[in-house]
């Protein structure tokens, strides 16, 4: 048995744990798809036992424990030597006072010893001190995008809201130097809390309702406060290597009306919509610009490879922007973008300092977490249901599109990072908009954007603009794509109201691709709909457990493993006995 085995892990916001040997990512997966509460923190038992298990190892088997949230309590010395130069142009220009700094600076202090001694703390209990090695958190996010990237070099952007006093970072990376640190920006220019503190105040909750802002972003008039957020939030609007202003529309932390009043009365007078649209113009084009500024510092020739990762990069309008600049060659979205990526980017990062693997190692689905039958308690509940043996998976999948229903899709190992991509997720056809206010109904959603669609690389081409078959972004539905003509009149309900859509493209590595095509082929379809398999403030379900007891709950119509279907027995619609009826050339009821 090979001795090279890393386990990453952290303790944080979304906590989780990812483990990998020599050339293979063996597992990775959120502490939340255990647990069932959304984004937990708090050291992931669950997780590190999942991966444990799949590796066939003890803790004691392990090479390294790597943790990427903090490397220490206090601020490095270039990031102090940078804090305190920020320090004084912030009250040299009486925004702010050093008893306002001292606050953001000794917070992170707080939050940096509560975790990084939880997590020394656990070591220590287990015993395993010596094999832990502690990565800078946007080291770890770097790491997390470019050694599964696939490129021979890139370079590589970070931003989020904070991780060891720092709030961006970029990296020169190729696999002869691995990652080369560029420049950093500090907590105190932190784009995470800008968007997080307007996503605040127009209503919805910061860390969690962010992509409702990006949404509601296409209903208002970008011009109308764009400029003036950057007037107000830039020091210096021609600087693309940008500094943000401390005053009450910014501060870095998530903060409320009495520390942001000028924010907060924004929101009062302008719609949510153009206040949203306001924020997102801003966004972009400040991370446009500095990603420009890099390329033109730091990048070689005329085309570019690019990877990102961190929070920031959840934000899927950005990321298109970012793939329609000319000057860049190949970009690429870590799928696991926010806090979640850590530990697989803090893994992967020792991996290469120890020269343990010099390879890339590409996860063509991100398939890296539990399978159905891995988990205690499985198929509880299996008999209050009719049980199917499907015998033809194509044509009663088929079926199911043809007579409306929603289907809840589970198969193999679930995903790991905040997308459903076919393993757990919902799926019906794509051409009544109805359906996404019937949809969101069941399962408690209030959302701006419609469901995502997916498709398969046959007709990828057909639907969106400006794609190719060596997009990584579109496998995991990291990006918007503009739409065809043809796709806006066919698909509507995945077509955003700005002529874009968030699509899911699979190719025949994914064992959802004949299913699929099989469909869109036989009944000339373009895509259909995907949608994560979970209520509103859920995780996706893990388990066949969870998805029968989302079925109860009248979320889906059926569940569909591909050698399985789940129907309800206490349901009477005329389709269940239609499919039960069904030849038992296609499948077979119990």
């Amino acid at each position: 048995m090979s001795s090279n085995f890393i386990l990453g892990m952290h303790n944080s916001w979304q906590s989780g744990a990812a483990i990998l040997c020599d050339e293979k990512i063996i597992a990775a997966v959120s502490e939340e798809r255990f647990t069932r509460i959304k984004d937990c923190s708090g050291i992931p038992n669950n997780s590190i036992q999942f991966a444990l298990n799949q590796a066939g190892i003890s803790l004691y088997d392990l090479k390294y424990i790597t943790y990427g949230m903090v490397t220490g309590v206090l601020p490095d010395t270039p990031t102090l030597t940078t804090m305190l130069e920020q320090s004084r142009r912030i009250v040299d220009l009486n925004f702010r006072t050093f008893s306002d700094i001292s606050e953001r600076v000794l917070s992170e202090i707080r939050w940096n010893e509560k975790h990084l001694s939880e997590f020394l703390d656990w070591a220590k209990k287990n015993d395993v001190e010596e094999k832990t090695v502690l990565v800078d958190h946007h080291t770890s996010h770097a790491a997390g995008a470019f050694f599964t990237s696939g490129f021979d070099e890139s370079l590589v952007v970070t931003f989020d809201g904070k991780g060891n006093f720092r709030s961006g970072s970029s990296f020169s990376a190729s696999l002869a130097k691995g990652l080369v640190p560029l420049s950093f920006k500090s907590t105190f220019d932190s784009l995470g809390y800008f968007y997080g503190n307007v996503t605040k105040a127009i209503g919805f909750e910061a860390e969690r309702h962010e992509g409702k802002v990006t949404g509601l972003a296409a209903f208002g008039d970008p011009l109308l406060l764009g400029p003036k957020f950057r007037e107000l939030i830039l020091t210096e609007t021609t600087n693309p290597d940008f500094n943000l202003k401390w005053n009450h529309y910014y501060k870095p932390w998530f903060l409320g009306e009495n520390e942001l009043p000028l924010l907060y009365e924004l929101a009062r007078t302008h719609s949510k919509e153009d206040i949203a649209a306001g924020a997102q113009w801003f966004l972009e084009t400040v991370v446009l610009d500095y990603i420009n500024y890099i390329l033109d510092k730091f990048g070689t020739g005329k085309m570019h490879n690019l990877c990102v990762s961190g929070g920031i990069f959840a934000n899927v309008k950005l990321n298109q922007k970012i793939s329609e600049l000319a000057r860049i060659d190949k970009f690429y979205v870590q799928p696991a973008m926010g806090d979640m990526g850590i530990p697989l980017g803090s893994a992967l990062q020792v991996q290469q300092l120890s020269k343990l693997q010099n390879r890339l190692i590409p996860v063509p689905m991100m398939n890296l977490g539990p399978g159905l039958e891995e988990t205690a308690n499985a198929d509880q509940g299996v008999e209050n249901f009719h049980t199917g043996k499907v015998v033809n998976p194509k044509e009663v999948f088929a079926i199911l599109m043809d007579l409306n229903l929603a289907v809840g899709l589970v198969q193999g190992r679930m995903e790991f990072g905040p997308r459903a991509l076919c393993f757990r997720s919902i799926v019906c056809p794509a051409e009544d908009v109805k359906i996404n206010q019937d949809l969101n109904t069941r399962l408690n959603r209030s959302e701006f954007m419609p469901f995502a669609p997916v498709t398969t690389t046959d007709f990828a081409l057909k639907c969106f603009l400006n794609w190719s078959f060596d997009n990584l972004n579109s496998k995991f539905m990291t990006q918007t794509f503009s739409v065809t003509e043809r796709f806006k009149s066919e698909c509507p309900a995945t077509v955003h109201v700005d002529g874009t859509a968030r699509p899911q493209v699979i190719s025949t590595e994914h064992p959802f691709f004949d299913i699929l095509n099989y469909y869109l082929h036989n009944r000339n379809k373009m895509a259909i709909i995907n949608t994560s398999f979970n209520t509103h403030e859920e995780p996706i379900v893990s388990t066949l457990s969870t998805a029968l007891q989302a079925l109860s709950e009248n979320r889906v119509d059926v569940v569909f493993t591909l050698d399985k279907i789940y129907l309800r027995k206490t349901t009477q619609e005329s389709f269940i006995e239609l499919i039960l009826n069904l030849d038992s050339t296609l499948v077979i009821f119990h």
